[in-house]
């Protein structure tokens, strides 16, 4: 069974891929340790929204996605986004100042209940856009 929730933005509901990204979203732009009772949510993405491009925050912006991103379970609770595998990560500064960030991931439409079978490789695009603090988002 395919994973179900609901549309952030729209109220719809949400089935599948859609859904994946969304909470690739979430994961990421939510900063570790913002949430009461799932402490270690989140990603270290939001506090380097901002930074300088040097090689060294680029490291660590790549790091941060794959931690977040990595499935894993602490304290008995499940973190990370077990319907993707993260293959690749390549972040992308534009004239513009914003950050693209390039994800080449495998889906695995039915992780969250431990069924690991890949079924396709997907490229997903976010656009990486705020300040650490305010209403940093994520919009593909």
């Amino acid at each position: 069974m395919s994973s179900v929730g609901i549309d952030a933005n729209t109220g719809r509901v949400l089935i599948g891929w859609p859904h994946i990204v969304q909470s690739i979203g979430k994961v990421l732009m939510t900063e570790t340790g913002s949430r009461v009772e799932r402490r270690d949510y989140g990603s270290g993405v939001p506090a380097l929204i901002d930074t300088p491009m040097t090689r060294e925050n680029v490291v660590d912006f790549i790091m941060a996605v794959a931690e977040a991103l990595e499935p894993r379970v602490v304290n008995g609770m499940w973190y990370g986004e077990p319907r993707v595998q993260l293959l690749n990560v390549r972040p992308h500064g534009t004239a513009d100042g914003e950050l693209l960030l390039f994800l080449d991931l495998i889906e695995i439409p039915n992780g969250h209940l431990g069924d690991f079978t890949p079924a396709n490789r997907r490229e997903q695009v976010f656009v990486v856009d705020g300040y650490p603090g305010t209403n940093s988002s994520l919009t593909q």
